[in-house]
């Protein structure tokens, strides 16, 4: 599906469903929509970070979540987590193996979305071996978290705006998982 035609619930300030457009007129006009992001920690505390395919319509070639997409109509935010990771990385995870983070605010650094992060604990042996969705994915790898933080501080540019928000809350917050 061309991903500018998916069509996305539209929510009020307290995350109501109130209607349904398109992506497109949702970040175009900065319309109140739900997005699930995770962030994949392997046995060694590094987080999984990936490279969004030059093909994606926002932030073309950035680095950001293990996982981020939207919620489709009529889905919880666990269940469109649990297709995410599934689509863009090819694992399979339980709602149950879902950590809540944090649930963010809409803002004008992530398209106006009620933003659910959730924290996985990814074993390869009982999720599966990562198989990246060459539409939406360039690359991904595990980063040491100070790597990470380093170069968020250093190249700024390179990560997308909702990630370097959500990594640094988590990171301030000492939520991660080592």
């Amino acid at each position: 599906m061309d991903q500018s035609s998916e069509v996305l619930e539209l929510v009020n300030k307290r995350d109501e469903v109130i209607g349904c457009t398109t992506r497109k007129d949702a970040h175009a006009k900065l319309l109140r929509h739900r997005a699930v992001h995770a962030f994949l920690f392997n046995d060694k505390g590094q987080l999984f970070v990936q490279q969004r395919s030059a093909s994606k319509d926002t932030n073309p070639l950035k680095r950001g979540s293990s996982m981020g997409g939207h919620v489709d109509v009529g889905e919880t935010y666990e269940q469109a987590a649990v297709r995410e990771l599934r689509e863009e990385l090819g694992i399979h995870i339980r709602e149950r193996e879902l950590l809540p983070l944090k649930k963010f605010e809409p803002a004008s650094y992530n398209w106006m979305e009620f933003a659910f992060v959730y924290l996985v604990r990814y074993e390869e042996n009982r999720h599966g071996k990562t198989h990246l969705s060459e539409e939406e994915c360039e690359s991904g790898k595990f980063w040491e978290l100070e790597d990470i933080r380093q170069s968020v501080s250093k190249h700024p540019g390179e990560w997308t705006p909702d990630f370097v928000q959500y990594f640094q809350w988590m990171l301030a917050n000492k939520k991660h998982i080592s």
